[in-house]
């Protein structure tokens, strides 16, 4: 509980961390490009793990016809949450730079909403496939499939609990009907103090406060509703992955239990023999899916990181044009008639000048971004 707190937190700062790094002068695909290019750099070997293991596994799979799931499951899976990771966190910087992080703040709020309302919708279409089922003759077995079905609904006190969420964020972060920029500009404005940013800043979130709603604000709603989706996919995926890799291991634990009944002596030892064994059994379930997390988490930075820079590569190309552009009427104005801009010196001046724009880049907001919110 602690750590899923410490998570909410961070994820919240992740806002004035945008807002510092527009501020500064990063455009929202170059924003993306960095932050996650320095999330998949650290999270890259697990990712290379990963995905050899991957390969061992479909290896181990090609010769066992029992194996129910495909074997390139984790994959299909990392490129999947990698690609809502994308949207929703490309959706929520564009969105940002035209609305305040007090307005973004309440628009992420409604992920606490799509996912119940994704979880409702996926138990009704269960249940509704159950029932038509049924109605075809098949009984006892999908009655309790309905009955499944039904339990896998949020139930009330979920629904209960994103309504007070969403009305606490609304709260937290409106304004009070001043013309002010509420209290998360506010903490905005304190924290930029320190740069030369700030007053523009206070300015531009005091100026969004007061136009109303806009096209930002239904972004950032759009970005919150793609986190939701991402969420309850993982929840699925992760299960469905655990599912495989465990999907050996159930059978060989019952030969050990089998063998163990028939060699006992007494009873006693039978137990223990049974207690220890099911401990082992739950701690490399444990181990398991912690790993699977690890490597899921892994493969999609490292997707939404290669998503990311596809995104920034036209901004890219268009700094090294405007570049070779503007030192090449530098160099016509300084050199002679007769040297070439095609000299060494040239191109040294044109990747000085990127190099430049580079550096100048908040990579600091980049590195807290990417690796803590």
């Amino acid at each position: 509980m602690l750590a899923i707190n410490l998570g909410a937190a961070l994820f919240g700062s992740n806002m004035v961390a945008v807002k510092l790094a527009q501020a500064g002068g990063a455009s929202p695909a170059a924003l993306s490009a960095g932050r996650f290019a320095l999330a998949a750099a650290v999270f890259l070997p697990s990712a290379v793990t990963a995905l050899r293991k991957e390969e061992k596994f479909k290896r181990k799979s090609s010769s066992n016809s029992s194996s129910s799931l495909p074997p390139s499951l984790l994959t299909r899976s990392g490129i999947e949450l990698g690609f809502y990771l994308f949207g929703g966190y490309t959706g929520q910087a564009i969105g940002l730079s035209m609305t305040t992080a007090s307005k973004g703040a309440f628009a992420s709020a409604f992920t606490v909403l799509a996912v119940p309302i994704l979880q409702a919708a996926a138990a009704a279409a269960a249940a509704a496939s159950a029932t038509a089922t049924k109605g075809g003759g098949n009984g006892d077995g999908d009655g309790d499939g309905d009955k499944r079905s039904s339990s896998s609904s949020p139930p009330a006190s979920t629904w209960v609990a994103a309504a007070a969420a969403v009305a606490g964020v609304f709260l937290l972060t409106s304004d009070g009907g001043s013309s002010s920029g509420g209290g998360s500009e506010l903490a905005v404005a304190a924290l930029s103090a320190a740069t030369a940013t700030a007053a523009a800043i206070a300015a531009t979130g005091a100026a969004a406060a007061a136009s109303g709603p806009n096209p930002g604000d239904l972004l950032c709603v759009l970005s919150a509703v793609l986190f939701g989706v991402h969420k309850w996919r993982s929840e699925q995926l992760v299960e469905q992955l655990s599912a495989s890799r465990s999907g050996g291991g159930g059978a060989g634990g019952g030969g050990e239990a089998e063998a163990a009944t028939t060699t006992t002596t007494t009873t006693t030892t039978t137990t223990t023999t049974s207690e220890e064994g099911e401990e082992e059994e739950e701690e490399d379930k444990n181990g398991s899916n912690e790993e699977t997390v690890r490597s899921l988490v892994a493969l999609q930075l490292c997707v939404l990181a290669l998503a990311s820079l596809a995104l920034c590569a036209p901004e890219a190309a268009g700094a090294v044009r405007e570049a070779l552009a503007e030192q090449r009427g530098v160099f016509d104005l300084t050199s002679s008639s007769s040297s070439s801009p095609d000299s060494f010196g040239f191109y040294l001046a044109v990747v000085g000048q990127l190099w430049q724009q580079f550096s100048a880049l908040p990579w600091l907001l980049f590195a807290y971004m990417g690796l803590f919110t």
